[in-house]
């Protein structure tokens, strides 16, 4: 293919791409893509898989409804192609957390498509980014490597759990050493194409019994999934938290109907989500629940492993809460013949200051306790995650408000305590209350160093976290003797 061609046919691809964004036809978009990605330099927003950029449309076309672009020019380079444009809209909907100000807006950006079989690669001791064929290795597992990691597993006292929600996941966790999994988010199941239908017919439903016929045809696919997550964890601990994000997620950005517009919410991340949704619509965690016992049961007749089932209820800060929504996962396992404690526990997500401060009354309902410490940091310090990491949190690093950033390392005597206080009352009522962390903060070696020395029984990170969390919790105790 000549050079000229080359750029023409990249260039109708770049065209068709931003075309399809003005009108909203983001099926359209994605398909231009060979893996779909955005990466927002001014933000630091990455948004890596068709999932997570079907997310970003949701965000953003929520914000701003008539967003669209105006290309003034398109600069060819050898392996990208380069675009000046006006990015245009108004702002209609919140945008994280802000309410809407119905302020139109004009920015001059620029845009750089890579293409399929271009190559970028990342230097990960200097940060260094290259479009250059740089020759590639895998990284291997030493002997040398396993021996040092097998050493901290004989000094270490605190549990490694990896944060995993697909078999491959999951493969990659026990690769690493990972003991079981402490969170398993089931919100990214309902993110596959061939859900996204069936997803909006349940959230849009007019009445119980169609919500109801959507969760039924949803059903065998979310068992599907639970068994291949059992099936590679072989037995080891699999902590699965039942649905958190609030349900109009899960549209499209485009969507029009007018059921929708009734579910948007001026802060939806403290609105109708987690154990709130589910008081609303209990079906929803019932279906969720049912998929999840048939799944441990069908694992266990075919394949002889009996998973370590633990089902985590999100967003508690009532006991009240936990208690009917506790006796709904009892219902539901009883009708697919599970038993408590012998088949599966029930325990919740802390993650608000007010269930911290009433852990004694809650750990009443909750055979374990997880400490969402993501979420936990923004509840405690009123920080807007997305937010400050693009505004705020570089100057408050410079005039030392903290030194680092709180959702990288737990706040210590704000946070930290919070998790204190909920370890401490939860094991009040229960002395044999099984404590996690699950938040990133459970792959930081100096965050583990404090559980490690708050009671806390294990932590989950990413897996590729894993080995440095289990270095991490060796140095901390032998730190502790």
């Amino acid at each position: 293919m000549t050079e000229t061609s080359l750029r023409k046919r990249r260039e109708a691809c770049v065209r068709e791409h931003m075309e399809s964004e003005n009108e909203h036809a983001f099926d359209v978009t994605i398909k231009t893509f060979t893996h779909p990605r955005y990466e927002l330099v001014a933000t630091g927003d990455v948004y890596d898989g068709e999932e997570e950029v079907w997310r970003y449309y949701r965000q953003s076309r929520t914000a701003f409804p008539d967003q669209r672009n105006e290309i003034h020019a398109i600069h060819h380079a050898e392996d990208a192609v380069i675009v000046e444009f006006d990015l245009l809209g108004t702002h209609l909907g919140p945008l994280r957390g802000m309410p809407p100000t119905g302020r139109a807006f004009r920015t001059r950006m620029t845009a750089f498509f890579l293409f399929e079989g271009d190559r970028i690669a990342i230097d990960g001791t200097t940060g260094n980014i290259t479009i250059d064929d740089v020759p590639l290795v895998e990284p291997d597992m030493t002997e040398h490597f396993e021996q040092v990691l097998a050493w901290c597993d004989e000094l270490r006292t605190l549990g490694i759990r990896a944060n995993a929600d697909t078999p491959a996941d999951a493969r990659k966790a026990r690769a690493f050493g990972a003991e079981g999994i402490g969170l398993c988010r089931t919100e990214h199941m309902f993110m596959a194409a061939d859900r996204q239908p069936k997803m909006r017919e349940m959230i849009l439903a007019d009445n119980l019994a169609d919500r109801r016929a959507a969760l039924d045809e949803l059903l065998p696919l979310q068992q599907q999934d639970f068994e291949q997550v059992f099936e590679v964890m072989d037995g080891l601990p699999v902590t699965i938290r039942l649905l958190d994000p609030p349900l109009h997620e899960f549209l499209p950005p485009d969507e029009d109907d007018p059921r929708a517009h009734a579910l948007r919410e001026v802060n939806p991340m403290l609105g109708t989500r987690g154990c709130r949704l589910a008081m609303l619509h209990p079906e929803i965690y019932e279906m969720q629940v049912r998929a999840i016992m048939r799944a441990a049961r069908a694992v266990k007749d075919r394949l002889e492993h009996v998973p370590l089932l633990e089902v985590m209820i999100p967003l508690i800060g009532y006991e009240r809460e936990l208690q009917i929504l506790r006796e709904l996962v009892h219902r539901i396992a009883g009708e697919e013949s599970m038993t408590h404690h012998d088949d599966y526990l029930v325990g919740t997500m802390i993650e608000l200051p007010r269930a911290c401060f009433l852990a004694d009354a809650i750990a009443e309902q909750a055979d374990f306790f997880s400490f969402g410490t993501n979420d936990l940091t923004q509840t405690a310090l009123g920080f807007s995650r997305d937010d400050i990491e693009g505004k705020i949190l570089g100057p408050y690093v410079e005039m030392k408000v903290f030194d680092r950033s709180p959702f990288e390392t737990i706040d210590k005597p704000g946070v930290g305590q919070l998790v204190r206080m909920g370890a401490w009352l939860g094991r009040k009522t229960k002395p044999d209350l099984k404590l996690g962390v699950c938040g990133e903060h459970g792959g930081d070696p100096d965050s583990i160093d404090f559980f490690h020395n708050s009671g806390i029984d294990y932590v989950s990170c990413s897996p590729f976290r894993v080995p440095v969390a289990r270095v991490a919790a060796a140095q901390a105790a032998i730190r502790g003797t």
